[in-house]
């Protein structure tokens, strides 16, 4: 057993002779934490406080979480945040009065994050629809941003269909600009022989529409920045800045669309000096797909690489079985949440089609 402070063991001593209902064994700075205080495990001896039902253990190096904890069956709080901790044991959800469970900020891999951050129901559904058999989880999110008219959408529609005839922009009947965003479904066998699923999300780039980037930019996805190369208009600072900030640093692929065949410096060795997640710059032109092999083969390998590919999933997709009035995470890195009843007129506003995104 690991070594314990001074300070924490004198909680622990007075917890046990008040049979204190609540334990504070948080390592806050601000309550006076430090590394010194820092607990590898969670003490033995807590598991025999029956009588327990609030246990605070944030900011330690905890990294499991024993089968003991089912013994302190009247737990209705338990904060975790910030630990070590990669897995869930089963039993979590025999704690009948556990009400609120704390994990931001450990590096969870089973069940994974998303799934734990949606509450107890979530997780036991997770470990309900385990029993019933596994699938696994080969599905990923492709984020398209960029200035008007750099060519997302000629872009996107090319990734789902190579062969797809782009709409000259000097005609009557140029391709039309995304209006919010716009999600297509796209899918490719992978390397092994598993389809991978893939939604596309065509993000509008007027300025009107950047207000709602934080609410759908999201960590464990793969992100085109598209730049027209006739053009100096793109702000790359700030699409790598966004995507930097809400998304975790998750792969950014920089895709200069040379229209007419314009080439351009973008600086590129100082971007990669100042974003570490700016995995590769690739030359492109849609209009006669000079490029777009290479390029849809580094979108696949960015893909299979996602962190989550490959994660544990119930065999009857367990996410979409939750119901609709939860509250939507919409950034995990600003905590902030979107109620259904707000989420709907958003969609409303600034969507180009919103059907089925609760699915997506």
């Amino acid at each position: 057993m690991s070594q314990i402070s001074e300070r924490f063991q004198e909680r622990i001593d007075e917890c046990r002779q008040q049979k204190l209902s609540e334990l504070d064994l948080d390592n806050v700075s601000w309550k006076g934490g430090s590394n010194r205080d820092q607990l590898n495990e969670i003490p033995p001896e807590i598991f025999e406080f029956e009588w327990l039902t609030k246990l605070y253990l944030s900011e330690n190096g905890i990294k499991e979480l024993p089968e003991s904890i089912t013994r302190l069956q009247n737990l209705l709080i338990l904060n975790l945040s910030e630990n070590g901790i990669k897995e869930l044991p089963e039993s979590i959800t025999r704690l009948q009065n556990l009400s609120q469970l704390y994990l931001s900020g450990n590096p969870l891999e089973k069940p994974p994050l998303e799934i734990c951050e949606q509450g107890i129901a979530a997780i036991q559904e997770y470990f309900t629809q385990l029993e019933k058999g596994v699938d696994y989880l080969y599905e990923a999110k492709l984020l398209i941003v960029g200035e008007p008219g750099a060519g997302k959408t000629s872009l996107a529609k090319k990734i789902k269909n190579p062969e797809y005839q782009l709409k000259k922009e000097d005609t009557d009947n140029p391709e039309k600009s995304t209006e919010g965003i716009d999600v297509i479904r796209w899918d490719f066998p992978g390397s092994e022989c598993e389809n991978f699923d893939v939604n596309i999300w065509d993000f509008g780039g007027q300025q009107i529409y950047h207000e709602t980037h934080q609410f759908f930019i999201t960590k464990r996805s793969l992100y085109v920045l598209v730049c027209d190369t006739r053009k100096e208009d793109t702000d790359f600072y700030y699409w790598l800045n966004i995507v930097e900030l809400l998304s975790e640093n998750s792969p950014v692929l920089i895709v200069k669309n040379e229209k007419q065949d314009r080439t351009r410096d973008i600086g590129e060795p100082q971007l990669r000096g100042r974003f570490k997640n700016l995995v590769r710059t690739l030359a492109v032109n849609l209009d006669g797909n000079r490029g777009l092999e290479e390029l849809l083969d580094e979108i696949k390998y960015q893909i299979q690489k996602l962190p989550h590919v490959g994660d544990q999933l119930g065999a009857s997709q367990f996410c979409k079985s939750l119901g609709r009035e939860q509250p939507i995470q919409v950034s995990t890195t600003m905590s902030q949440y979107l109620w259904h009843i707000v989420f709907t007129p958003l969609c409303s506003r600034y969507f180009h089609s919103s059907t089925n995104l609760f699915d997506r």
